[in-house]
């Protein structure tokens, strides 16, 4: 990371920011170009172990490009607010921010899908004792990416 002071080293500041955040961008190898869709998440975050959780319909580019090569790029950010200065370098954006890139994959067994749901559930609603119904469960892609190497950025500073 070039500027080593805005690096995340906190566990709970990273925390805070997956927390805060609210849309996980997914990047994918389209073999040519990159594929980046945003999408909701859930998330586990234990002794530095990082992974992500998703939902989806059970076709389209997003799984085809994962069937293809499963590696994907992610990043989640929050707090943005433009910081004004007197001179236009002067400019700056305080944020939070997590990236990195990890192993995509669908979940089947039914018992995952519901943990990685529950997950998923608990980052919106702050609850995570959701019943799920089979009929829904059976046909609800899940998908779980597990995180190889991730790194947090944050400015926080009001002035640059």
């Amino acid at each position: 990371m070039r500027k080593a002071n805005r690096e995340i080293k906190d566990e709970q500041l990273m925390r805070q920011t997956l927390e805060t955040a609210d849309t996980c961008r997914l990047a994918l190898n389209t073999g040519g170009a990159p594929y980046i869709v945003p999408l909701s998440y859930g998330y586990t975050l234990e002794e530095g172990s990082l992974t992500f959780y998703f939902h989806c319909a059970g076709e389209g580019q997003k799984l085809e490009l994962m069937d293809a090569d499963n590696r994907a790029g992610f990043e989640v950010d929050c707090g943005q607010k433009l910081v004004t200065g007197p001179k236009a370098c002067h400019y700056s954006t305080q944020f939070m921010s997590v990236v990195g890139w990890g192993l995509l994959e669908r979940l089947t067994d039914p018992a995952a899908k519901k943990t990685a749901l529950s997950h998923l559930m608990r980052h919106y609603s702050g609850r995570d004792d959701w019943d799920f119904d089979e009929k829904v469960l059976n046909h609800t892609t899940v998908l779980r990416l597990t995180v190889r190497e991730f790194t947090g950025k944050a400015n926080r500073k009001e002035r640059v």
